[in-house]
Formats: structure tokens, C-alpha cells, sequence
């Protein structure tokens, strides 16, 4: 969005500038805000004209889960929370500058006492008001805002990405507040950056592989099912840990150019097990789907035209939905997974009871199964809190008629323990790490000579599972 042009916006005049806080020059002829590039040259000839550091400091604020607000609404819709959010900033900052350096993003520069008193208290003052909702058509969305703080630079453009650095920290831990710069979130932004412009060459070249880890029954082995879990082995940089590259995708939107490569390969490898027979010819596959993914518009379209694309039985496709990412907005999420049901694709709710509205989403998206996360696995047998926790999960599992999938199993003990409990689907490197599509073939080949069955039902057995 252009904030200098929008007719929303040409009544956010800077206001008048109080005598020795902000340059004379910089008053009324700033009728509108200034882009990225007019904001570094006012701080160079600030730089250039001081003969010390100047007493100044450069704050960055920017709307959190940006990508998310993107991909959910429609661009009028979009550029209505910009300007209200271009509008709150500009009211409360006052006297100082403010440009619009990215979309959902602004700096100001803060003149005086820059000990971060000032910076500080404006901050705090921009992220309360960003709490009040925000107006989109006849929604009420309650956002939230970061920012980051930088007193000094070793250039302009140093100056305002030093800031971004501490904004992208903020936003890391969870958003809602705000950060001073210092080294660390300057490394850390150059990695960002780096492995940004690396994805994107990586998801062009193919880079990226898919591996499965199975899915058993743990009382007697039986192989019910695989995660598709994706990976990245840079040639320079080494493996990159998928919690740091998902995080990254979905903050510069290739979640969305992600999530179809993991889609694509799982339906390809289906189609070549199926075709091939054997122990994998009717297994089912879980993908992981972004809640940024799952947000989009056509993408229940898009996934139908996948599957019929490459001859897959629906139902042997389940997408797994990150509790722990916050949804901006359930009901569409539930019209989505129930259009995928009808689909025949399968719902799983991952990391449940780790996230913000666990029993909100389970009773308004249609589940098949939740997933325990390996924390709660970890406890069984040391922590009281977690057996009261996972026998909780899988007394409300059989109530609702759907499935438990406990992660992280390593021990026998855990694996006994979750027997107890009518457990008929758990994963964990008790039976096997994630396995290159020729690794997992072979290991499942092995069990089916040694006489341990390989489920090749579209539904493994749940306890208490409703009849499909």
C-alpha cells in the first residue's frame, strides 16, 4: 500500500513539531508519510550533521502474524487495517516521524534523550492502543503489535535494520511487546535473511526432501500410518532444523510454495506405492499444514485438484493442524476441515494442549485424532501431572469418539504405559526416526517377513473411534 497516495490516509499530517525536540525543517511539509528509502536519508544527514552520536533512537512497529492477515482476507479488507494502523501510530507518536518502511510495518524516529526512557514509554503506549480491535468489514479482529528499539547505528540503513533485527525478536518470542537491539538480533536477522533467499532457491531446485516416520499400534507393532516430515541439507550452511525454516516460511509467506512441494511429494509417493504393492501400497500419509496455510482461500480446491491430479485415494491423505499457531479465525478454519472431510482427508489436531483454544477447535473442527506432545510422553511414570494429563487426553478422545497419537515414545515403559491407557496409534524413535521414502519401504518390507502386520486400512483402529 502506498500510504503517500491513499486517499485514507492523506489526513495523517505530522503535527506540529515541538520547538527543540524535532528539526524546524521537518515540520508541516510532511503531509503524508515517507517510504523506506526518504526515512534512511533523514537519518544519514542526521548522522552527517552531528559531530557526536546523536540523542536519538529509531523505533520499528509492526502488526504481528502480517503473512497470516495477508493470506486470510481480501486486499480491500487488508488495506483497511493498514490504514487504521497507520493512523494509531501516527496519533500516538507525535511529534516524530513516521514512515511506512514495509507493509504492516512503520518507523519512527525518536529525537531525545535516548536513554530508552522515551523510546520505552512510546512503545508501550503504541502496543496498548494496537490491542483496542481493529474494524474489517463487519469482523472485529483483535490483533496485536511488536516493536523494536535502536539508539545507534553504524549507518542510516544499519541504523533502521538494527531495529528491524529487535522487531524480529520481539515477534519471535511470541509478539505482543517490544526489544532493544543489541548484536545478537543482528546475526540473527543476517541468518534470516541468508536462508530466505536460500529457501526460495531451494524450493525451485527441489533441495528440500521428505521423509516418513512411521505410525504403530503399540501393542503389537502393527504400521497404521506416516508423517511426512519435510527436511533441508544445505550444501554450505548443513542441515537447517525444520522448527527454523517453517517459522521462516510462514513469516515471508513461501509457506504456501512449502506446503505445496510436501503435498505434491507425499501424493506422488502414494501414487508410486500404490502402484508398486506391497506392504505401503494403501498406507496413509499425515502432512503438516500451517495454520497460515489453512487460512487460505481455494485451499480446499487446490488439495482436490492434487489429489485427483495424481490418483490418490483421499482418505489416504490426513493433514495435521499445529494447535500451538494461533488462529485468527475458527469459523472459516472449521468450513475449510469440514469441506476437507468431505473430500475424504483426514484432520489431525498436532500438539494438542499446547496451543490457545484447544477444546474451541475441538468442537468446531471436524477431527479424526489429536496429537500428544512429547513433553507430556516424556512424563508418563516421573511427573503425576502428566499421567493425569494424557489419561485426561484419552478419556476425552473416547468420549468424542476420535483418536490419540502420542509422539516421542523412546522407552518401552512409555510404550506400556500408553497400552494401559487403550492406545492404538503412537510414533517415536522407539521403532523408527524419520526414513527416506526407499528406507521406510524397506523397513516396512522387513516387518511383513517377520510376520508384524502393516495396516493398510484407511482409519487405523482408535479406541473409541466412531464407525467411518
Amino acid at each position: 500500500m502506498d500510504f503517500s497516495r491513499s486517499s485514507a490516509l492523506t489526513s495523517l499530517m505530522i503535527p506540529a513539531q515541538k520547538p527543540g525536540v524535532v528539526r524546524e525543517r521537518r515540520g508541516a511539509s510532511y503531509d503524508a508519510l515517507l517510504g523506506r528509502d526518504a526515512f534512511v536519508d533523514e537519518l544519514r544527514e542526521m548522522l552527517t550533521g552531528s559531530t557526536s552520536t546523536p540523542d536519538a533512537s529509531v523505533v520499528v512497529v509492526a502488526l504481528d502474524r502480517w503473512a497470516l492477515l495477508e493470506s486470510a482476507f481480501e486486499r480491500e479488507e487488508v488495506e483497511t487495517i493498514l490504514a487504521e494502523f497507520a493512523r494509531r501510530v501516527v496519533r500516538h507518536a507525535a511529534p516524530w516521524l513516521v514512515a511506512r518502511t514495509r507493509r504492516g510495518e512503520l518507523a519512527i524516529l525518536v529525537e531525545g534523550e535516548c536513554g530508552g526512557k522515551v523510546s520505552d514509554k512510546l512503545c508501550a503506549r503504541l502496543l496498548r492502543v494496537m490491542r483496542a480491535p481493529f474494524r474489517c468489514g463487519s469482523r472485529r479482529l483483535a490483533l496485536s503489535a511488536s516493536a523494536g528499539i535502536a539508539c545507534s547505528g553504524e549507518s542510516a540503513a544499519k541504523w533502521l535494520q538494527d531495529a528491524d533485527a529487535a522487531l524480529h525478536r520481539a515477534q519471535a518470542e511470541g509478539g505482543g511487546h517490544f526489544k532493544h537491539f543489541n548484536s545478537v538480533e543482528r546475526a540473527q536477522v543476517l541468518r534470516r535473511v541468508e536462508l530466505e533467499s536460500e529457501l526460495r532457491h531451494a524450493l525451485r531446485r527441489g533441495d528440500l526432501r521428505v521423509n516418513y516416520q512411521p505410525i504403530v499400534d503399540p501393542n503389537d507393532g502393527r504400521l497404521v500410518g506416516l508423517e511426512a516430515l519435510v527436511r533441508w541439507k544445505h550444501a554450505r550452511l548443513g542441515p537447517i532444523m525444520p522448527t527454523e525454516f517453517v517459522s521462516l516460511a510462514e513469516q515471508s509467506g513461501l509457506i504456501h510454495d512449502l506446503g505445496r512441494f510436501v503435498r505434491g511429494s507425499v501424493l506422488s509417493q502414494l501414487a508410486q506405492w500404490k502402484s508398486a504393492g506391497g506392504p505401503l501400497a494403501g498406507i496413509r500419509v499425515s502432512v503438516n499444514v500451517s495454520a497460515v496455510e489453512f487460512a487460505r482461500p481455494g485451499l480446499v480446491e487446490m488439495i482436490a485438484e492434487e489429489i485427483r491430479r495424481h490418483g490418490v485415494d483421499a482418505s489416504r491423505l490426513w493433514l495435521e493442524l499445529t494447535e500451538s499457531q494461533r488462529l485468527t479465525d475458527v469459523d472459516s478454519v472449521a468450513v475449510q476441515s469440514a469441506a476437507l472431510a468431505k473430500l475424504g482427508v483426514g484432520i489431525v489436531l498436532d500438539d494438542f494442549a499446547t496451543g490457545y483454544s484447544s477444546l474451541q477447535l475441538l468442537a468446531k473442527l471436524q477431527v479424526r485424532a489429536i496429537k500428544l506432545e512429547r513433553t507430556f510422553v516424556a512424563g508418563l511414570g516421573v511427573d503425576p501431572n502428566c499421567d493425569a494429563i494424557v489419561e485426561a487426553a484419552f478419556s476425552l478422545a473416547t468420549v468424542l469418539g476420535i483418536g490419540v497419537i502420542p509422539e516421542g515414545i523412546e522407552t518401552p515403559e512409555q510404550a506400556e504405559a500408553l497400552c494401559r491407557l487403550g492406545c492404538r496409534s503412537a510414533q517415536g524413535f522407539l521403532w523408527s526416526p524419520a526414513l527416506a521414502p526407499a528406507e521406510i519401504a524397506e523397513w516396512a518390507a522387513q516387518r511383513a517377513a517377520r510376520g508384524t502386520a502393516v495396516g493398510g486400512r484407511a482409519v487405523p483402529e482408535f479406541a473409541g473411534e466412531k464407525a467411518a
